[in-house]
């Protein structure tokens, strides 16, 4: 990646409830160009502030979540730029970023 280009990120939002006085809200931030594991082309890489990078697979997320807005994921948004992403919010997968992943995963699984 070229210091010009950015990292296609989409932010999604889930609620975790304990109890009627315990819930929050908490985000993950799927990379669609990048393959979360060589051998399954479904599978994105993920980060979450608890957990950190991981695997995850992006339709199951996309369906269990929904769109974050702009206040629940900026503290996300800026624990990745601290960690030197530049990244590029975009509010889905689209077919290139599929094209992108597959040519990653594969370079990988031939070295």
């Amino acid at each position: 990646m070229t210091a010009q280009e950015m990292t296609p990120v989409i932010f999604r939002a889930y609620d975790v409830v304990f109890d009627k006085q315990d819930r929050f809200t908490e985000c993950i931030a799927l990379f669609p160009t990048i393959p979360g594991d060589y051998t399954n082309p479904q599978l994105v890489e993920s980060y979450m502030l608890v957990g950190q990078h991981g695997s995850a697979d992006y339709s199951k997320v996309v369906n269990d979540t929904r769109p974050a807005g702009e206040a629940e994921y900026e503290h996300l948004y800026d624990k990745l730029v601290q960690l030197g992403y530049k990244l590029k919010v975009v509010k889905r997968e689209t077919a290139k970023h599929r094209r992108l992943r597959r040519e990653e995963a594969k370079a990988w699984s031939e070295i």
